[in-house]
């Protein structure tokens, strides 16, 4: 893998880090409720708050 590919990885990898971290903080301090979604070249990333078969709603329900 050449080395900007890998940087770019390397970076992609550490910002979701980041946004999953500041995620949960969110859902501890705030007691919110949170779902985070990333899509990447078809490949989804997905944190949610709480581990219920139903969260997140769908589309339709939001």
């Amino acid at each position: 893998m050449p080395d900007a590919a890998k940087a770019k990885t390397q970076q992609f990898t550490r910002r979701k880090s980041n946004l999953v971290k500041k995620t949960d903080q969110l859902t501890r301090l705030c007691h919110a409720e949170l779902a985070l979604i990333i899509r990447k070249n078809g490949r989804y990333y997905m944190y949610r708050s709480i581990d219920h078969d139903q969260w997140p709603p769908t589309i339709t329900e939001i």
